[in-house]
C-alpha cells in the first residue's frame, strides 16, 4: 500500500505473515540502491497473540539498517514508512533470531524503540 500526502511526502506499508508463531529479535532493512535516503521515518510492529506491539522505529534506513529488540514470538510483522521523499523503495525486509550478538544488544535501552 502506498499513498502520497498533500505535501508530497510518501507513506507505505508492508505486512509479512509468518505462517505460524515465529521467534525473532532482530530485523534488517535496506533501501533500493540509488534510492537511499528517501525514508525519513518508519516503525515496525508485530502481531503478538492478538495485539500489535511496536518492535522498532527510526528515522533513516539507507543501505542497511539492523534493529534489535528483546526476543518475541510473532504471527505477523508490519513495516510502516511514516514519512519519505517520493518514492520510498525497500529492497530488503528481513526478520531474524540473532543468537550471536551480545545479550546487551537486545535490552530495551539499547534498541530502536526508545524515543
Amino acid at each position: 500500500m502506498h499513498h502520497e500526502n498533500a505535501d508530497g511526502a510518501s507513506r507505505a506499508t508492508i505486512e509479512l505473515d509468518m505462517d505460524g508463531p515465529t521467534e525473532i529479535n532482530a530485523l534488517a532493512l535496506e533501501e533500493a540502491s540509488g534510492l537511499t535516503g528517501h525514508v525519513q521515518e518508519y516503525k515496525v510492529e508485530a502481531q503478538v497473540n492478538s495485539d500489535w506491539k511496536l518492535l522498532s522505529q527510526g528515522t533513516t534506513i539507507g543501505e542497511r539498517k539492523v534493529d534489535r529488540f528483546p526476543k518475541v514470538t510473532v504471527w505477523k510483522v508490519r513495516l510502516t514508512i511514516l514519512k519519505a521523499q517520493p518514492y520510498p523503495a525497500i529492497r530488503r525486509f528481513g526478520l531474524y533470531l540473532d543468537i550471536v550478538s551480545p545479550r546487551a544488544s537486545f535490552e530495551p535501552e539499547n534498541t530502536s524503540t526508545e524515543q
